[in-house]
């Protein structure tokens, strides 16, 4: 062979690489392929939002997929260990329930309380391999004197929120506060970006509040709902995150000295916000909940009725499989059967802030506004 033929094949060769490396890959993806755009950005949020979409729409197989992509992207996350899991549990699956909770508690998901308590794991709780696990990993925390128990305690921290002025914001002049709250995995600035991309200059006061809580192992990303510990934990947590709330909220009426206060909270930023309004009612004019849900657990019928000066909207998709739409309507009736002014708005999609949503939450505030 000739040495000008021999560089021509090998420069052929050199092409062609990328392509074959392609199809191997593409041969070793799951058997039930995600989006292609997700495998194109590689955000582990991305999967982990997926997977969690998933498993709150009971599709337990199709969440274990998104929770294994995002372990590929990242071996050592607790989180996605211990959903997959979860999962398996649901299913039944007591072996690969017990597997993957080792894995998680070996990564630093040893909230043994949780584990005893969750009821995802009430198929396979009483098999003999999953009570043995359960029963190991405990007798590990209990034996292990060398770093101790692992004690919770709240303490002061600082924390961040986004505020954006009126466009020609006058200081003489009031304007409405709407503080917000992100979703699951969400951010300040994530959640201010999705509502000024969404309304042309709303004339209010917008801050962007973000949770104190990062998830576990997903950079940049936090939330409300506090799972990695026990019930027990569950009340303290909740009545902390509240305090933190109204401190914002009263720094930032003191400051500015608004018109009127209103909450809008996306999906679980939506369900913290119930918790907040009812708890501290004195404080705003106004709920805003965008895919959101009142949770009785946290919210009781005499601090609904306390709370019914208060004027409400429910933005809600009528097929979101996130936070069911019957969740929705549920919070609707509770807060109508307690006097409470509310102004429900449907819209044929799923979960997530659309344009229209936004909108019609502004429009609202311009609406009450003009009655003032």
């Amino acid at each position: 062979m000739s040495e000008k033929r021999f560089s021509i094949l090998l420069l052929c060769a050199l092409i062609l690489l990328p392509c074959f490396v392609t199809v191997v890959r593409a041969q070793e993806a799951p058997s039930k392929p995600l989006d292609p755009g997700w495998f194109m950005d590689g955000e582990i949020r991305r999967f982990v939002h997926f997977a969690d979409s998933s498993y709150w729409a009971g599709d337990y197989d199709r969440a274990v997929v998104g929770y294994l992509e995002a372990l590929r992207l990242n071996v050592d996350d607790p989180y996605a260990s211990y959903q997959i899991s979860c999962c398996y549990g649901l299913i039944g699956k007591d072996t690969l329930a017990a597997i993957f909770l080792k894995r998680a508690w070996a990564r630093g998901y040893t909230f043994i309380e949780q584990i005893r308590f969750d009821p995802d794991y009430a198929k396979v709780r009483q098999s003999e391999v999953f009570k043995a696990t359960v029963d190991s990993l405990e007798r590990s925390m209990t034996e292990d004197n060398e770093i101790g128990k692992k004690v919770i305690v709240e303490s002061p921290s600082l924390n961040c929120y986004r505020l954006k002025l009126p466009q020609g914001y006058d200081s003489h002049k009031q304007y409405p506060l709407v503080v917000m709250l992100h979703g699951n995995m969400g951010n300040a600035d994530q959640m201010m970006t999705s509502v000024l991309r969404r309304t042309k200059d709303p004339q209010c006061i917008l801050v962007s509040l973000q949770s104190p809580f990062p998830t576990p192992g997903q950079s940049g990303a936090y939330h409300w709902r506090i799972s990695e510990h026990g019930p027990e934990w569950r009340v303290k947590e909740n009545v902390a995150i509240k305090k933190h709330i109204a401190a914002v909220v009263k720094s930032l009426t003191g400051e500015y000295h608004p018109s009127a206060v209103y909450l809008l909270g996306m999906s679980q930023g939506g369900w913290m916000a119930y918790n907040e309004v009812f708890e501290h009612p004195e404080l705003y004019d106004g709920l805003i909940s965008i895919c959101g849900w009142m949770d009785t657990a946290f919210v009781s019928p005499a601090q609904v009725r306390k709370g019914k000066k208060l004027r409400a909207l429910i933005v809600h998709g009528r097929q979101d499989q996130d936070v069911k739409y019957e969740w929705a309507t549920y919070s609707r009736d509770c807060m109508r059967a307690a006097g409470i002014n509310v102004t429900f708005f449907d819209y044929n999609g799923g979960h997530g802030m659309t344009e229209d949503g936004v909108k019609r939450a502004f429009a609202w505030i311009d609406s009450l506004k003009s009655k003032q």
